[in-house]
């Protein structure tokens, strides 16, 4: 699709209830970072077909998901984290104080 200027590419990315993907292709790379983070879709791709990386996080915006997979950071879906503290001392344990 053209576009006569990047607010018109911007609108018209974003005007979509989905929001998976997008790719542009420029020449003028700081440009392509601004627009690409005024696009709402869970990946960008600058001057490149290629969408996913291992340890690039993958997944939608709107009704594309919201889900992020394939990062180290996917594992906390899966995981929840508990502390447990234990003491076994012979005195009352004083954790705010470092004098006895």
């Amino acid at each position: 699709m053209k576009f006569t200027n990047e607010k018109e590419a911007i609108e018209m990315a974003n005007h979509s209830i989905y929001g998976l993907a997008s790719a542009f292709w420029t020449t003028n790379h700081a440009k392509a970072n601004w627009v690409a983070a005024k696009i709402n879709a869970g990946i960008v791709m600058i001057n490149s077909p290629i969408s996913a990386f291992p340890g690039t996080p993958f997944g939608g915006y709107k009704q594309s998901g919201f889900v992020r997979e394939l990062p180290l950071e996917t594992l906390d879906l899966y995981t929840e984290t508990k502390s447990v503290v234990s003491y076994e001392g012979e005195k009352q344990l004083n954790m705010f104080s470092v004098i006895e």
